[in-house]
């Protein structure tokens, strides 16, 4: 992955038998883009509109994940551990809040 990454952003120091030297320096956010991670800016707002429980909000956050190229499944499986990994949000709020969110990802997608 490392070398796809150098390869994407400076194609020309990098030979097909191994990877050059003259590559800068890699950041977590282009293994990220690389590996097709949704930001963590873009599931916030997912999650902020989800807990309204306004349909046309979600919908709006959805769409705009969708118009930068992301995953819906991957996004509902971001948001999924996210939400599982939430202590503060009691367990009977997590279900509905999953399956709402996932019915309107794939209703849009």
């Amino acid at each position: 992955m490392l070398q796809s990454v150098c390869q994407l952003m400076n194609p020309s120091t990098v030979d097909s038998t191994c990877l050059s030297t003259k590559c800068p320096t890699i950041t977590s956010d282009q293994l990220d883009e690389v590996a097709a991670v949704v930001p963590s800016s873009l599931l916030d707002k997912l999650l902020q509109s989800a807990k309204t429980g306004r349909f046309d909000e979600v919908q709006s956050s959805i769409k705009d994940l969708l118009m930068e190229g992301h995953s819906a499944h991957q996004a509902v499986d971001q948001c999924q551990e996210l939400i599982l990994a939430d202590e503060n949000m009691p367990d009977h709020r997590k279900g509905p809040m999953l399956e709402a969110l996932a019915v309107r990802v794939i209703y849009f997608y």
